[in-house]
């Protein structure tokens, strides 16, 4: 008896120390990845923050065909950046939103419209037909307060350039109480 229980014991002895181990390879293989060491940097040409306020709703054609030229501060925004991936491996990346603390009222996120563009003003495939609004973009999982704008790859050694055009929808009923929306445009490596 005394026998059976020693073997039982060291059995389970084995399994935990088994179970040990595989635990600490597999947090140390998601914690690798999840701090990926990147030389992919963003430049911004116009317009990091993105600040509307409630003035004037704008149609989605005149949204997005803004070239950033003209007087429509806070009305119309106008964001352009590139990523550049200095290394010689391709690199996936998000671009993501993170909302700005206001000291008013907010505008609802169902009236942000929101359109991403390459350099060329052509639609980013993966939202070709489709005009977000920020309401409908997804939290990030590691970051709850990030909601997803796009994700990509870029080659190596290479520089992409992006258009972002952010207005109050057309739907929005104007009132007069003071409302704005603001939000920081984010990319990382992932």
């Amino acid at each position: 008896m005394i026998k059976a229980n020693k073997k039982q014991f060291f059995l389970a002895l084995f399994i935990i120390l088994f179970l040990f181990v595989i635990s600490f390879i597999v947090f140390y293989f998601f914690s690798k990845n999840n701090f990926i060491e990147s030389n992919l940097e963003i430049e911004f040409i116009k317009g990091e923050q993105v600040n509307l306020n409630n003035t004037l709703p704008v149609s989605d054609e005149l949204g997005k065909n803004y070239d950033g030229v003209g007087s429509s501060e806070n009305v119309i925004s106008y964001s352009e950046f590139y990523i550049k991936n200095e290394t010689d491996k391709d690199q996936d990346y998000e671009i993501f939103l993170t909302k700005n603390t206001v000291n008013v009222s907010e505008i609802s996120e169902k009236y942000i419209k929101l359109y991403l563009t390459d350099e060329k003003n052509n639609s980013i495939e993966n939202i070709k037909n489709l005009l977000p609004v920020y309401s409908n973009l997804g939290a990030l999982n590691d970051k709850p307060d990030g909601n997803l704008l796009y994700r990509g790859k870029i080659k190596a050694n290479s520089l992409k350039r992006f258009k972002l055009r952010v207005w109050l929808s057309d739907t929005y009923v104007i009132n007069k109480e003071e409302e704005v929306f603001s939000f920081k445009i984010n990319v990382r490596a992932i």
